[in-house]
């Protein structure tokens, strides 16, 4: 229904509706194929006193890229949502499910939103573990779905280069409830937003918010940080400041310090030059705080 995927191949699996019990359970899966040049799915043998669903996930890597505009995840009919998809009861014969896939754009910008899921029962925090691997989808308070991403290892996941405006997050699990996070609206003094945490809670089969937090970015050219990716050495150039002190902090998407120093501004125009301890590839923020400077910029690392 949008831009022309470079390939027409999907990966669709049907999924066992256990509405007693309250499951859901990927039974079978298959690749597409094409009948008169449209994607054609079909699967055989199923249980005749059971309700299904199917997902579709395109296999196009362009059109399907995460965090870029695309094809996202779509149950049938055309739903991104479990909870949204049609059901198919199975009773005998031949039953007929088409899916149209939903298609996401990003408006592209200077915008950024990160953070971190974690897992577990709900009776306390010793046990959470990173939920790895979990579909995360960007929406667009006006128009819906724009773009997915999945968490990483360590449960961490990010959207960037989008545009300011205002969105919210929405992890997506399959047999779970969503809380989606609270409105998040990036503009020039704000054009980015870190530790927009959740929780999958294994207990109460849900996903839930935790915290939420801004990190404000400089709207003058004031400050600059490089180089900018950087393997761990960072210079810090300012002009036109106050003289004084000020605290230098770096800390990751989900808002944990990993580094702190104090620089001394000894004069209105300057450079200094910071060695960072040894961090992971990825994304981090370098803030610079004293009583007349609010500084936050994005930092790439990568060794």
């Amino acid at each position: 229904s949008a831009t022309p995927p470079d390939t027409t191949s999907l990966k669709v699996w049907l999924i066992d509706y256990n509405a007693s019990a309250g499951t859901l359970t990927a039974v079978d899966s298959t690749i597409t194929c094409l009948d008169s040049l449209a994607p054609y799915y079909e699967f055989n043998g199923m249980s005749t006193t059971a309700t299904y669903l199917v997902k579709a996930q395109s296999l196009d890597v362009t059109s399907s890229m995460v965090g870029a505009s695309g094809f996202v995840p779509t149950y049938g009919a055309s739903s991104p949502h479990w909870s949204g998809a049609a059901n198919i009861v199975h009773t005998g014969g031949t039953d007929v499910q088409n899916i149209t896939m939903v298609y996401g754009t990003v408006p592209a910008g200077p915008g950024f939103i990160g953070g971190l899921i974690t897992s577990g029962a709900g009776k306390n925090t010793a046990s959470d573990i990173p939920a790895v691997h979990m579909l995360v989808f960007l929406k667009n308070t006006a128009t819906g779905i724009l773009s997915q991403t999945y968490t990483d290892a360590t449960g961490a996941y990010s959207f960037s280069s989008i545009a300011y405006g205002s969105y919210v997050i929405y992890p997506e699990v399959m047999g779970y409830a969503t809380t989606v996070s609270a409105t998040i609206t990036l503009s020039a003094s704000h054009a980015s937003q870190t530790a927009v945490n959740f929780k999958q809670y294994t207990g109460s089969k849900t996903v839930k918010p935790i915290v939420n937090g801004i990190a404000t970015l400089p709207t003058a050219a004031a400050f600059s940080v490089y180089p900018n990716p950087t393997a761990g050495s960072l210079n810090v150039k300012w002009n036109e400041q106050a003289t004084g002190k000020a605290d230098v902090t770096v800390t990751d998407i989900t808002g944990r310090e990993v580094y702190q120093s104090v620089i001394d501004i000894a004069a209105t125009s300057g450079n200094t030059s910071i060695n960072l301890p040894v961090l992971s590839n990825g994304v981090y923020f370098v803030k610079i705080k004293s009583e007349t400077i609010n500084f936050t910029e994005k930092l790439t690392v990568q060794h």
